[in-house]
């Protein structure tokens, strides 16, 4: 669930940021489009005084200078860094070196094997069937679980996973599926 919620922050990040850096134009002073320079108070320049560049072409200055919200653009870091991170995190899950599946509570585990996709949802399939053979979830866990099981199944345009397909062959072979 953590890399979906990461996606989610990384684009409205993106959308923050290109809302903070492309703004209007504060002023009435001329500036180098190459540069920035302010070229107010010269007289008839050919050439910007900072980088050189010819300016009697079309388009070679700016009217006024770039607005920048900073509050938005702290934000939408402050997000995308948020984003990165829960993304690193389920990167590392997958491959087994931060367990976070482990952690999470059997509600969250449960909506994890019905709604992600392969590896996912297997992790979360797997750790709550540890769990129930451990006798740390209450009774009834593997019925709701066959349940999620066989909605998932029952859409054709979902592929499921081999740990919820096992629990389907376990419901099948104890007479509940």
């Amino acid at each position: 669930m953590e890399f979906y919620i990461g996606l989610a922050l990384l684009g409205g990040a993106s959308i923050l940021l290109l809302r903070a850096c492309i703004r209007g134009r504060v002023g009435q002073a001329p500036h180098c489009r190459s540069c920035g320079f302010e070229l107010s108070g010269l007289i008839e320049p050919a050439r910007c005084p900072e980088c050189g560049k010819e300016l009697s072409g079309r388009n070679a200055f700016r009217i006024g200078q770039p607005r920048i919200n900073k509050r938005t653009l702290w934000f939408g870091i402050s997000l995308a860094g948020l984003g990165t991170a829960l993304v690193a995190i389920d990167s590392l899950n997958i491959k087994g070196r931060f367990n976070i599946t482990s952690t999470k509570p059997a509600w969250l585990l449960q909506s994890e094997a019905y709604l992600l996709d392969g590896i996912r949802s297997g992790m979360a399939t797997l750790e709550l069937q540890n769990r129930g053979s451990a006798g740390k979830l209450s009774l009834g866990w593997d019925d709701r679980l066959l349940k999620s099981a066989l909605s998932r199944n029952s859409q054709s345009w979902r592929t499921i996973p081999d740990p919820l397909w096992n629990v389907i062959v376990d419901g099948m072979r104890d007479g509940k599926a």
